[in-house]
């Protein structure tokens, strides 16, 4: 099962992504027609236009917050699973959860943590999503919101770090923003 991300977006979008999704189910059903007239031919072109048009309004422009995040249908439906590692359907997913009107998702991974998947597998946007993470389109990336002021994000993980390392003794510590350094937890 596969995770997904369900990003904030405007109301302007939502409606963009309405009429797109409008376009998409015509020009389907124009496809799905065996013999077509040239009327039908030209308005299947106009629709390839403007669903291109639209889908290039709706790419996400800026960093979007995560407001919701589910665990997918089996993305090996009808497949026999015996004779396969793995199927990766995330677009047709990304699409088919865009359409039913939840907004813009993005795939996430479980097993991903700093841009390596824990079991071997395929890692997904750096890091798994929760609500409240962003999502960096440049990035193709989540991260989680930034914990002190003082902390940068690692551009190659997309981790928070601390601005002095964490002691590698075996104690417990805990941040402290006002002296920035570590103290051991009580």
């Amino acid at each position: 099962m596969a995770h997904y991300a369900f990003l904030n977006i405007n109301e302007s979008t939502l409606e963009l992504e309405k009429q797109l999704n409008i376009y998409v189910d015509e020009q389907d059903l124009l496809k799905e027609i065996t013999d077509k007239t040239q009327e039908q031919l030209d308005r299947i072109s106009e629709l390839d236009s403007l669903i291109n048009e639209l889908s290039e309004q709706i790419k996400i422009p800026t960093k979007s917050i995560v407001t919701k995040v589910i665990v997918g249908v089996s993305e090996f439906k009808n497949i026999d699973t015996s004779e396969i590692d793995e199927v990766d359907h995330t677009e047709d997913w990304e699409k088919y959860y865009q359409k039913l009107g939840y907004g813009i998702c993005k795939r996430t991974s479980y097993n991903t943590v700093g841009g390596v998947h824990q079991n071997g597998g395929t890692p997904f946007r750096k890091n798994y999503a929760g609500v409240g993470y962003t999502y960096d389109p440049v990035r193709d990336a989540f991260y989680a919101p930034q914990p002190f002021e003082s902390w940068t994000l690692n551009e190659d993980t997309c981790l928070w770090e601390a601005p002095v390392a964490y002691p590698e003794d075996e104690n417990l510590y805990l941040w402290d923003e006002e002296t920035l350094n570590w103290i051991l937890a009580e």
